[in-house]
């Protein structure tokens, strides 16, 4: 940009070549264009700007000072110069040496003006995305499914996000400044969270499933997450984060799942797989056992005929009379849609 006094403001990359502003975005220019090298155009003094953040130097031609910028923050290889020059012949009436002096002293005045307006438009940006990114942080605090917790460094709580109070039950009211330690109603749960504030102290971090007690009284599991934050620059504790999963519909899905892979659908007697577990236990137990299979004679005859219906009050009938001979420490197993394996134990009687 130039003025009427033919004094002009550049902006240059750190390889001195010009950076145009086209009224929305910087642009640079290829290396192989003609003509807008600054540091070939005036190589004494790219010389300078090179060796120094900022200063002074003037020519036969002009009035030149200038001053480093850092545009992305913590990124000093990135670096761009602000040139700011006006040239002697546009200064006929300031040739003797007091006058050039005071325009220097305009100049540099100037050109601090432009350097510290372009600094506040960069502090503003800087602002501006530090608030976009908080309100990022709490619409995700906020929207999570997952309770979280923010304690101080005493571990009293400063913040619950609203999940926290639909899994706990209890309100942000009834919980800020209290540690969580302070409203659990069993007394093991209190002793269980001064035990992992303590691991947390000593190890940085803690996460395990444990089972809780909502506020009214009801117990449910819980996967936690207790973490330790510290501030980036002094490195000093200021806030501990807890973080916790309702696994309760998890654990009900678990249940169901295994109930159908262990469980006969009927008789609720243990398939195959959880009878051959169960038998490796009463083993070691038990010296003598006797292993029986039954057989219903005719069963896929008569659940064809009869259907699905009668076969199944078949099933049920036949595994109460069985259980009508068996001891409490026997064990009973349904393979097949129509064979039963019995363990009796310690017995030499047949089942009849």
């Amino acid at each position: 940009s130039n003025n009427t006094m033919g004094m002009e403001t550049l902006l240059l990359n750190e390889n001195g070549y010009y950076l145009i502003n086209d009224g929305k975005t910087f642009l640079s220019i290829n290396d192989d264009a003609k003509n807008i090298s600054f540091g070939e155009e005036q190589p004494d003094f790219w010389k300078s700007i090179q060796n120094n953040e900022s200063g002074y130097f003037e020519d036969d031609k002009n009035i030149f000072c200038f001053a480093s910028i850092y545009p992305l923050d913590g990124y000093h290889n990135i670096r761009w110069i602000l040139v700011e020059y006006v040239p002697m012949s546009g200064l006929s009436i300031f040739n003797n040496e007091a006058n050039q002096k005071i325009i220097t002293i305009s100049v540099l005045l100037t050109f601090v003006f432009l350097f510290v307006s372009l600094v506040a438009a960069w502090l503003l940006m800087q602002k501006k995305e530090a608030s976009e990114r908080e309100k990022l942080t709490d619409n995700i605090f906020k929207n999570s499914k997952e309770g979280m917790i923010i304690m101080d460094a005493q571990t009293r709580i400063i913040y619950v996000n609203p999940a926290f109070s639909l899994i706990t039950g209890y309100s942000e009211e009834e919980v800020m400044g209290r540690k969580p330690s302070e409203f659990k109603k069993d007394k093991r749960l209190e002793l269980l969270y001064n035990m992992i504030r303590n691991a947390v102290n000593d190890y940085g971090s803690w996460q395990g499933e444990i089972l809780d007690q909502r506020k009214d009284g009801t117990t449910y599991p819980r996967y936690l997450t207790v973490s330790k934050v510290f501030d980036s620059k002094s490195k000093e504790l200021i806030n501990y984060l807890e973080v916790f999963e309702d696994l309760t519909s998890a654990k009900m899905i678990e249940a169901t799942i295994d109930k159908i892979k262990n469980y006969d659908e009927i008789t609720g007697l243990p398939t195959q797989m959880l009878f051959e577990q169960k038998m490796k236990d009463l083993i070691k137990q038990y010296d003598n056992i006797t292993l029986i299979i039954l057989q219903i004679t005719n069963f896929d005859t008569l659940y064809d005929n009869l259907g699905k219906t009668f076969g199944a009050e078949i099933i049920k009938e036949v595994t109460n009379r069985i259980k009508a001979f068996l001891n409490e420490e026997d064990l009973i197993g349904k393979f097949h849609r129509d064979q039963f394996i019995v363990a009796r134990v310690n017995s030499s009687e047949k089942l009849e």
